[in-house]
This record gives structure tokens, C-alpha cells and sequence, in this order.
């Protein structure tokens, strides 16, 4: 059930639903012919802004429409031309709202977008309430939620999320519902992620200029969002580490017994990886993208030494050649520096040890070739690489891969959050469904 932080109004998933079976043909599950509530996902990236429209009903999410546009206007997460982002969110929006045969901004359609930078922190903090010996309510739950949301945050953060890791009740932990049991003392370990405030106003700003309504509720952690799309139910049972490598940032997400953790971030992605290239060789920013994509792989020893790769120069004419092992031993140097600062991370937070099921990558970065020995190399875990799943529908085979992790998951994310098609709010509108929440959360105690 949705539940709202009385002081920054964001809601939280409280429990995590098994995914649904993948379809893989990419049509409409069987079910899903009915008029649903539309959702809306947008990825907004440092190399990249991604929008996924999709309809939710009861039997699932069918994606209905996409959109995809290289952009410019955000520097390692961070909004540094709110006209430039504006204009790009703008673009990749109409391109969805075709397939999907939908004005998302009349619709007025609820809409989530993603947040990413190192100006994001992550901490546990402790909850303790009173009971007198006796059974314990839904109301004690959220009481016990509240006062350990309640911890204090810089003056220029805003908490963007939280969710309880595990409650206790008396001396019994690792208690992950604790309703009807009964004693004399409830805790809980909630995780909190904040945000700068003035990054958070700017990506709203953006969002209000490209036409939508965005609100603090549907603003997402990248890492998080992208973890609803990829990570499989076992895996965030057991514990796992999600990297998201994207553009200009890399976020990093622990999951165990299906909560989150840990984050980080880190100011590194794939666009640092085209930008060496560029510079060692002297050759366009487009051309080295291009060069690291049909080339570029994180391990020389699979390249023989008569392997080249053309170098374009800036005016279009050929430059010379690179042997390819070259390249790939500059990009596996740089990824492997990474992979041991994310490590060195875990190990340091002490979440290291929670990880059984091991690594999965996902965002544009994660595309590399050989990237993944490499990791298991680093990490000593088994690795794989994340793709969204268990989405149907006509446009399903668009979000395929690890780039539209984010946006995908922003629209289960979205799904899970607001209760979709609940019993309690069966029937009603968005905006219905908005104030049944808030009466039964505020109005009825």
C-alpha cells in the first residue's frame, strides 16, 4: 500500500509484488484487452532522454509507446541548461505520444521521472515507539515509519524515498511484518534517500516547461527505478548489487530480503569512456561514440594484433588506424578502476557480504563487450547483464535494452506505488484515487 511522508510527500512501497511471467512474443497478456490507467516514465539522462507510455490494468503493464532522443542540458546528472532539457524531455515525448495515440499533456496523466548524481545520499535510521503489551495495529506500523523518517536532513536535501529494511518487536529482529504480534516495544530500520533541493527543483522545472505536471511524488532514483525493471524477485530476496551505468553517472543499488540497502552514486558513465577516446585520437565526440560502440570492448586479449579500427579526423577524412587491443585495454583499464570503487564501497558499507545471488548491469554503458568476465574478475560474483522484462504489448520489443532500464522501470515503480487497481480504489480516477488515499491516511483516525 502507498504511504505518504508527512513532511516531503513522497510515497513509498511498503511491499514488493512477485513479477509477472514475461511475455515473450511482446503482445498484450492474456487479459489485458481492457481500458487501464496510463503511466508515464521518463528517463531523463545525461546522453539520452527516454519515455515510455504505458496502460496498467489488472493483469499488467502493456507498453503502448516510446520515445528516444539523444540530448544534451544535463552534466553528470546534474540540469545545467533547463532550456536545453526542456526542449529534449519536450521531444522525447511526442515521440511516444504517436505510437501511443495519446496527448500525455492534456491527459493529464500521472508521470514519473528519474534523478541521478552524486548529490544523492543514502543512510539507515531507527525508529522506536511504545506499545504497553499489546497487539500491534497498522497504525503503530506507520507510527513507527513516521518517527524514523523524522531524522534530520541538510537544509538544502530533501528526502526522496524511504522504505523499512526490518522491524523488531522486543527482542525478536528480522521481523518483516509485524501486525498482530504483540509486545512492549516496535522498531524499525527505515533506508532514506535525499536529494539536493536545488536539483530537484530544476528537473521539475524542466518538466514543467516540456508541458508536464510532475510532483515530488514521481520523482525516482534512477538506480532504483532501473532495478524494478531488471532485477528478478530471488535476486532481491537473496541479495544483489544492481550498477547502472549511464551516460554521465553510475548508480549503485543493494538489495536484500527485498529491500534496499545501499545506494551510491558515482560521477562516471559511459560518456567519460567516449570523451578519453575523443581526446586521445583527436576525433569528434559522434565519431568516438561510434568507435567505442562497433569496436570498443574491456578486454585486449580477445583482439589479434592485426585488428584495426579507422580513427576519423575532425573533417571527416581518415586519420590513421588503432590496433584494437589498444582501445580495449584503455577501456578496460577505466572500467575495472570503476568496478573497484564500487566494490571498495560495498565492502567499506559492509553490504559486501549480503550479496548471494551476485551483479547484474544494466543502463547503456553496460553494452560493452567482455564487460562482464571483467566484472566477475573484480567483484569475485557471478554477473549478469540486466534487460527489462515481463512487459507486454505492441511496443514492448522497443524497451529491450539495458538503455530503457530506467524508464521502464519507472512505469512498474509507478504501478507498485500508487496501488494500482487496488481493491480500495477499484473504480475511481486518478484524481478519485489521489484523495481516497489521502482521506483514509489523514482524515479517518
Amino acid at each position: 500500500m502507498a504511504m505518504r511522508d508527512k513532511n516531503l510527500e513522497v510515497r513509498l512501497k511498503d511491499e514488493r509484488d512477485e513479477e509477472p511471467e514475461p511475455n515473450a512474443a511482446g503482445e498484450p497478456a492474456e487479459g489485458m484487452d481492457g481500458e487501464g490507467e496510463i503511466i508515464v516514465g521518463v528517463d531523463v539522462g545525461t546522453t539520452k532522454v527516454c519515455c515510455v507510455v504505458a496502460e496498467v490494468n489488472s493483469k499488467g503493464i502493456e507498453i503502448i509507446g516510446t520515445g528516444f532522443v539523444a540530448s544534451r542540458g544535463i552534466r553528470k546528472g546534474v540540469v545545467v541548461s533547463i532550456e536545453e532539457t526542456a526542449q529534449y524531455i519536450n521531444e522525447a515525448i511526442s515521440k511516444a505520444e504517436d505510437p501511443a495515440g495519446r496527448n500525455i499533456r492534456e491527459s493529464r496523466c500521472p508521470v514519473y521521472v528519474s534523478i541521478a548524481g552524486n548529490h544523492i545520499r543514502g543512510s539507515a535510521s531507527l525508529g522506536i515507539i511504545l506499545l504497553g503489551d499489546r497487539a500491534i495495529s497498522e497504525r503503530d506500523v506507520e507510527r513507527v515509519k513516521d518517527f524514523a523518517r523524522t531524522v534530520k536532513v541538510p537544509n538544502d536535501h530533501a528526502q526522496i524515498f524511504s522504505e523499512a529494511q526490518e522491524f523488531s518487536v522486543d527482542d525478536h529482529t528480522n521481523i518483516k511484518d509485524p501486525r498482530g504480534m504483540s509486545g512492549v516495544r516496535l522498531s524499525t530500520t527505515m533506508y532514506l534517500v535525499t536529494a539536493a533541493t536545488g536539483d530537484l527543483n530544476n528537473l521539475l522545472t524542466c518538466c514543467q516547461k516540456a508541458g508536464l505536471e510532475v510532483s515530488m511524488d514521481g520523482i525516482v532514483l534512477k538506480s532504483i527505478a532501473s532495478a524494478e525493471a531488471v532485477l528478478k524477485a530471488e535476486e532481491r530476496e537473496m541479495g544483489v548489487v544492481l550498477i547502472d551505468i549511464g551516460g554521465g553517472t553510475t548508480g549503485i543499488a543493494v538489495y536484500h530480503n527485498h529491500t534496499l540497502q545501499h545506494i551510491r552514486e558515482i560521477a562516471y558513465g559511459g560518456h567519460d569512456l567516449t570523451e578519453m577516446l575523443a581526446s586521445e585520437w583527436h576525433t569528434p565526440m559522434s565519431a568516438a561514440e561510434e568507435l567505442k560502440e562497433k569496436f570498443g570492448a574491456a578486454d585486449p586479449a580477445i583482439f589479434k594484433d592485426n585488428e584495426y579500427a579507422t580513427i576519423p579526423a575532425q573533417n571527416g577524412e581518415e586519420s590513421g588506424k588503432i590496433a584494437r587491443s589498444v582501445m580495449a585495454r584503455m577501456l578496460e583499464e577505466r572500467m575495472r578502476e570503476l568496478f573497484q570503487v564500487i566494490n571498495d564501497d560495498l565492502v567499506k558499507n559492509g553490504v559486501k557480504g549480503k550479496i548471494k545471488s551476485g551483479v547484474v548491469l544494466t543502463g547503456g554503458g553496460a553494452e560493452l563487450d567482455a564487460l562482464m568476465p571483467l566484472a566477475e574478475t573484480v567483484f569475485g560474483l557471478r554477473v549478469r547483464r540486466g534487460y527489462p522484462v515481463a512487459f507486454a504489448g505492441r511496443e514492448a520489443k522497443e524497451i529491450g535494452g539495458a538503455r530503457f532500464a530506467t524508464a521502464a522501470g519507472l512505469v512498474r515503480h509507478a504501478q507498485k506505488n500508487i496501488g494500482e487497481y487496488g481493491a480500495e480504489w477499484e473504480g475511481e480516477g486518478w484524481g478519485g484515487k489521489v484523495m481516497a488515499w489521502f482521506r483514509k491516511k489523514f482524515l479517518s483516525r
